[in-house]
């Protein structure tokens, strides 16, 4: 992805790429500027301050070196300690049940109505047979059910892979705690190592929204194994 690329970039920025900005929603930028003698200043900045810019944005620039230690440091305090890694899945799941609540209800009605629809083609023949229906009358009803029975059955199906793609199973929660272990005894590497933290954040998917309020400029994180809100600086800094 040419958005994620080291390649065009020549300076480190662990999140580059996986920001947004909070204040409009368009993506972070990773930017440096040098002057003559001093080190180069690294800083993640809103899309908005483009004169190409689709949506001007006021958000100030974030120092990358501070940004990027947080997140380093939130993502470690995950690997380094199993309970809050456990605490941080179960809240994942729990969340993902929470917003999936509609769907096990739609799920629920739909399986009601397919044992219905199914009830009815099978009272179709005893009927007929009973010389209660005519035949093209069988025919007419028959075809009417059995198109509502292949589309209903059609989203039970989807319905059930979007449960089984939302929602971690036992296999997938044991292979997180032991991709964690294995993270884990390469963090004294990935310390000194920025491609190693680099591939830890991918792995874990892990993303975040810059934002200012008030007089704080806000760090806003997520990934599967949990989400917190933290302070960068003072916007005045």
């Amino acid at each position: 992805n040419k958005q994620h690329s080291r390649r065009n970039r020549r300076y480190e920025f662990l999140m580059a790429g996986f920001l947004t900005c909070g204040k409009c929603g368009q993506n972070i930028t990773a930017r440096s500027t040098k002057t003559k003698g001093k080190r180069p200043y690294c800083y993640y900045i809103c899309y908005g301050h483009r004169r190409d810019a689709p949506v001007k944005c006021k958000l100030p620039n974030f120092n990358a070196r501070p940004v990027d230690e947080i997140v380093w440091a939130w993502v470690k305090s995950f690997l380094l300690t199993p309970k809050k890694l456990k605490e941080g899945l179960q809240a994942f799941q729990d969340e993902r049940q929470q917003h999936l609540i509609p769907v096990y209800k739609r799920l629920d009605v739909v399986n009601q109505l397919l044992e219905s629809n199914k009830d009815k083609l099978a009272r179709l023949l005893d009927l007929y047979l009973e010389g209660s229906m005519m035949k093209e009358m069988l025919v007419d009803r028959r075809s009417r059910l059995e198109t509502t029975i292949a589309a209903l059955d059609e989203e039970r199906v989807e319905l059930e892979n979007q449960l089984n793609s939302a929602v971690l199973s036992q296999q997938e929660i044991e292979d997180i705690f032991d991709f964690a272990k294995q993270a884990a005894e390469g963090l004294c590497e990935a310390d000194e190592n920025f491609e190693a933290r680099r591939r830890i954040v991918e792995l874990l998917e892990v993303r975040g929204a810059l934002e200012v309020e008030g007089k704080e400029k806000y760090l806003y994180l997520q990934c599967g194994l949990g989400r917190e809100n933290l302070i960068v600086a003072s916007n005045r800094s």
